[in-house]
């Protein structure tokens, strides 16, 4: 390493380059910071931190200090997709504070929220990151493309009324029980959690607001996502 301290903004990464033919016997630590190790691994620090690059019989056999620069924030995210669900990475620089918009109303300030969406099609949402000198925002398209696992339960299962009220009918075929039943809100809460064991139930929904929700359902390795409204 040519320096003894880089200065970085704690947006940026940082590529090490040891320009070495042979690194079979090296390797670097903290180790966190480098999980595809290699003579020219790129680091994202986070902060101000230490870093050594070892050599298996000899030991540390150089350093480099790097140092975080107060700057913007950058906002960077990655996600993956299960049916209605969401599960959102934050991979933001420099942020103290975070702000997802998902596209269909709702928000979140977690930093790796889950969120469930009311129905497929695709959501225009965006992340917003802020620290005491500013703020980024980064877009992002989902694409929901419901797909139910096995055999398909929506031709067994009838819920009614949509929109309900206080109560939410379920028939479904007797082969199908005993039938787990989630109902989980626009945020990806799960609220209520109800086992079927009759071919018709009655099932209360009595504290839940006006809003989309998500009837979860899964008999045998069958799964099924039904959207209902909630009016009051």
């Amino acid at each position: 390493l040519i320096t003894d301290t880089v200065r970085i903004s704690c947006a940026d990464s940082l590529c090490l380059d040891l320009c070495m033919e042979e690194f079979e016997q090296y390797f670097w630590t903290p180790a966190g910071l480098f999980p595809s190790g290699g003579s020219r691994p790129v680091v994202y620090p986070g902060g101000n931190v230490m870093v050594y690059l070892n050599h298996t019989d000899s030991g540390i056999v150089d350093s480099l200090y790097i140092a975080m620069t107060d700057s913007l924030p950058a906002a960077r995210l990655t996600f993956t997709v299960n049916q209605f669900e969401v599960q959102f990475t934050n991979r933001s620089g420099c942020a103290s504070q975070f702000l997802w918009e998902f596209g269909d109303g709702a928000t979140s300030a977690d930093e790796n929220p889950v969120h469930t969406y009311p129905h497929s099609g695709a959501f225009q949402g965006s992340l917003t990151a802020w620290n005491e000198y500013g703020a980024d925002t980064r877009d992002f398209t989902v694409n929901i493309v419901i797909q139910s696992t096995g055999e398909p339960l929506h031709e067994k299962i009838r819920l009614y009324p949509n929109p309900a009220n206080d109560l939410l009918y379920i028939d479904a075929e007797e082969n199908l029980l005993p039938l787990h039943l989630e109902i989980i809100n626009s945020q990806g809460m799960i609220l209520r959690t109800v086992i079927l064991k009759g071919k018709e139930t009655c099932v209360s929904l009595s504290g839940l607001n006006a809003g989309v929700y998500v009837a979860r359902m899964s008999s045998a390795g069958n799964r099924y996502n039904f959207r209902f409204f909630v009016i009051k």
